[in-house]
């Protein structure tokens, strides 16, 4: 059961969540010598979404059944437990990082958070525009400054500042996020 994935192609590698074995699988950007980086230390139950930042050479993993972040080298040794950024986890499913931020999509109480890498200075982000119903996923736009945001109980896509504020409900981008359509 792949969940999220994320590349570094300059060392042309993925790093794919494997939601039914709580665990992260690396590979060549082709699928060659894949590897089991296990765990993260144990924290890992019910991972969904992984984010990289290759300038410190670590991943962040979200593990949803736990409500925490877990920290590990590229290798998946030195895994930290960052733990739940200000109690505001709630089946955290998306995350992206964009400099010393990560910014965390938490889908059962339907909110963002952004905390510095290492868990601290947690902010809530809230529910920008209320436009919002279990986010699932988060990308971040470094040049424009705006974070996208998929809504999957309402079928759309939400983008806003990275301050949570000028919120844009983008849609449902022509009826194609919408079931049978």
């Amino acid at each position: 059961d792949p969940g999220g994935i994320a590349i570094d192609v300059a060392r042309g590698k993925m790093y794919v969540v494997s939601q039914g074995t709580n665990s992260i699988v690396r590979a060549n950007l082709n699928g060659t010598n894949p590897e089991n980086l296990g765990n993260l230390g144990g924290f890992l139950s019910s991972p969904a979404s992984i984010a990289l930042d290759l300038s410190s050479d670590h991943m962040y993993v979200t593990s949803g059944a736990n409500n925490i972040v877990v920290r590990a080298n590229l290798d998946g040794t030195g895994a930290q437990n960052l733990g739940n950024p200000g109690g505001l986890l709630s089946s955290p499913a998306g995350i992206a990082i964009l400099g010393s931020k990560m910014y965390l999509a938490s889908a059962s109480n339907t909110q963002i958070v952004r905390a510095n890498l290492d868990g601290t200075s947690p902010e809530n982000l809230a529910n920008p525009g209320g436009f919002l119903s279990f986010p699932t996923g988060i990308a971040i736009d470094p040049h424009g400054q705006r974070m996208y945001l998929s809504s999957f109980a309402n079928h759309r896509i939400v983008s806003a500042d990275l301050d949570g504020t000028s919120p844009q409900n983008v849609g449902d981008l022509g009826g194609l996020l919408t079931p049978n359509n």
